[in-house]
């Protein structure tokens, strides 16, 4: 199996757009922001919905 690879995510907040990066490997779902990063279990959700969710809370 090959090594995950990183996927661009966005979303706008106070009118500026707020980029990082996310991956999917062994089910783990890993988001980077500004040096900071935080993971969780994919379940339900589509990966790239929770990375945006993420994205937010590394965002606060």
């Amino acid at each position: 199996m090959g090594k995950a690879v990183w996927k661009d995510i966005s979303f706008e907040v106070s009118d500026r757009r707020v980029h990082g990066r996310y991956r999917v490997e062994h089910d783990v779902l890993t988001v980077t922001y500004d040096g900071e990063e935080k993971t969780t279990q994919v379940g339900g959700m589509p990966p790239e919905a929770l990375a945006r969710q993420l994205l937010r809370e590394l965002v606060r």
